[in-house]
């Protein structure tokens, strides 16, 4: 039997689609926030149409980043379930989501994280798949890679966050212009109600930063792609500028135990803090600026995240952010071949405050209208009925 972890908080639904959505795990994650964002819109409300139903493959009880965002959705209306009782591999997990999807019998299995697509292939066979692919797919390892290359031609819809992702997962997942669909992120800003209310004094004892501490962050997932490294090597030039700035890095992934050892080669290691999963909407009051230098074709969740709550952004100068961002209007582009081009976009905005704050409500606009919450949430319905009744082919790739 699977193992039921939290259900819905609201009344009851409205049912006439149901939806299953499997993620890898519910550790924070650009899958996970905009699941919880379209949660809200599409769940447990007046006159939906749609039941949502989260499977996480790997295990919920005893990781707190994880009972934390099954709280979220829960919170949501959504019904959350985990068909992994261990710490690490369970061998009867997949018997365990076949069971499941057997009991709920979904319309549509919407696949958020690249590992779980071979799973609900074999666990949901003849149901209408859709997988949502936002990273570099280049980056996989070789056998996920090829795991994905099997499932992905079973699949009735691609969902894609822009038009530079269709080149990569052609080339790699071998994936048809028919189901290729483009659906840009969704966001909205922050509220109260969204931190946990912990005091700026708790926030910086906790991290070990000096009261006066000038905080930089940079967030999310610590893989190869994101280029922390290269965050980790100005805040070493930044510090002998500013000796109370501080970079303070939150997230966590394959990549943290290498940025560790090569922070602490570096004369300013003592400015950098790693602070692994710890909720950003606490510590937007007291952050300045925010680094986000990546070179992946898609849209980093944690970018649109950062500039939505009005933070000043320093973003790599790849295709994806030229299409809807402008140089020193929302925005300063740091160059991906350039290792000094962030120190040198940070001190300019660390110096000038009102400027760093002009290009902080610029971005927030900017990002609110390209990608709000309303549009992605109805695209995904939409797409949802047409999966549903068959007609995934009218989804066809188009841009935003």
């Amino acid at each position: 039997m699977q193992s039921g972890f939290l259900a819905p908080t609201s009344a009851g639904f409205a049912v006439s689609t149901q939806i299953l959505h499997v993620l890898d795990h519910l550790q924070p994650s650009a899958a996970s926030s905009r699941l919880l964002l379209l949660a809200r819109r599409l769940s447990g409300t007046a006159g939906t149409t749609d039941r949502l139903t989260v499977v996480s493959l790997q295990r919920i009880q005893g990781r707190p980043e994880c009972v934390a965002s099954a709280r979220r959705l829960a919170a949501a209306g959504v019904q959350v379930e985990s068909v992994s009782q261990a710490a690490g591999w369970d061998p009867l997990a997949p018997v365990r989501l076949r069971r499941l999807i057997g009991r709920l019998q979904p319309d549509v299995v919407h696949v958020w994280q690249p590992a779980g697509l071979a799973w609900a292939r074999m666990a949901a066979p003849g149901r209408p798949l859709i997988a949502s692919i936002d990273n570099w797919p280049g980056r996989y390892d070789r056998w996920l890679l090829s795991l994905m290359r099997s499932s992905i031609r079973h699949v009735a819809a691609v969902v894609i966050p822009n038009e530079a992702m269709a080149v990569p997962v052609r080339k790699f997942l071998a994936v048809r212009d028919e189901q290729l669909t483009i659906i840009p992120p969704g966001v909205e800003p922050p509220d109260a109600s969204q931190g946990t209310g912990t005091p700026r004094e708790a926030l910086f004892a906790a991290a070990q930063l000096p009261a006066d501490a000038r905080v930089i962050a940079t967030m999310g997932r610590l893989v190869a792609g994101r280029r922390v490294r290269d965050g980790i090597w100005n805040i070493d030039i930044l510090s002998l500028l500013f000796t109370n700035s501080y970079l303070v890095i939150l997230g966590d992934g394959p990549q943290k135990r290498r940025l560790q050892a090569f922070n602490r080669a570096l004369r300013g290691w003592a400015h950098t803090r790693f602070l692994s999963w710890q909720n950003p909407a606490d510590w937007w009051p007291h952050v300045e600026l925010v680094f986000h230098f990546d070179d992946e074709p898609g849209i980093s969740q944690s970018l649109l995240e950062a500039m939505a709550a009005g933070k000043p952004v320093i973003a790599s100068n790849t295709a994806s952010h030229r299409a809807f961002l402008e140089d020193g209007v929302h925005t300063h582009f740091a160059a991906v071949n350039e290792r000094t081009s962030l120190a040198k976009c940070g001190r300019r905005l660390l110096r000038d405050p009102a400027a760093a704050a002009a290009i902080g409500a610029a971005g927030q606009a900017r990002v609110l209208e390209r990608f709000g919450a309303e549009v992605f949430a109805e695209a995904h319905r939409k797409l949802y009925d047409a999966v549903a009744a068959g007609s995934a082919t009218s989804f066809a790739a188009r841009s935003a």
